[in-house]
């Protein structure tokens, strides 16, 4: 019985001894490429998109009458708009999201950190080129906060 665990500790120890040497390879230079990772939103028209897509353009503002962009979102299917008039007093939500779940960006730029309060006196209707409501996930195109839309 000795001998066995004599045995047993002796190749345990040559194992152990020459391990470092089996994953070391001094002589392979290892190169390390840069990879480079880019994404871009593909162009794609509302009637191929995977969500709802609502489009207004700038004619509607004066067929509706619309006063301030709150006006303009009230009507669409989904969107909801509550709030008073004040500075950070007016919150969208989309399908049920509220503020942390909606994304608002304006010339592409992303609006309200903490949440998507609007200011209807800072967005003109007259201003407005184009709004685009995506009543869908849009996680993966738009970053976080855009669950609802």
């Amino acid at each position: 019985m000795p001998r066995f665990f004599r045995l047993t500790s002796c190749s345990l120890a040559i194992t152990l001894a020459l391990s470092p040497l089996a994953t070391a390879n001094p002589t392979a230079e290892s190169q390390k490429d840069t990879l480079v990772v880019t994404a871009d939103r593909p162009a794609t028209d509302s009637f191929n998109a995977p969500g709802t897509i609502t489009v207004i353009d700038a004619s509607l503002p004066q067929k509706q009458t619309a006063t301030s962009a709150v006006e303009m979102l009230q009507n669409i299917p989904g969107v909801s708009v509550t709030g008073v008039g004040r500075t950070n007093g007016q919150s969208v939500s989309i399908r049920g999201y509220d503020q942390y779940g909606v994304l608002v960006l304006i010339d592409g730029i992303r609006q309200g950190v903490s949440g998507t309060h609007i200011n209807g006196t800072f967005i003109d209707p007259a201003l407005i080129k184009q709004v685009s409501v995506i009543r869908s996930p849009s996680t993966s195109l738009f970053g976080s906060g855009a669950m609802g839309g």
